[in-house]
């Protein structure tokens, strides 16, 4: 499975349960952890999740980045 498509099934997790783990995403793809780790890292650097530890959530619309932007 490429990162986008790995990407993809993050997000629909992710809109359907709130919260994605490492560990699991890496079991049910045969990847390494580390693989997933980077798939969300490359999705919060687009906004589009908030990485956390162990996983990753749906971006929080008033968060301190958020926040300290608009100052």
């Amino acid at each position: 499975m490429f990162s986008a498509q790995r990407q993809k099934r993050l997000l629909a997790e992710l809109r359907g349960q709130g919260a994605v783990r490492v560990r699991d995403f890496a079991r049910e793809f045969g990847v390494s952890e580390l693989t997933i780790r980077r798939d969300i890292a490359a999705l919060a650097e687009q906004g589009l999740v908030s990485k956390v530890h162990g996983g990753a959530t749906l971006p929080s619309h008033g968060n301190a980045v958020t926040q300290r932007a608009a100052l």
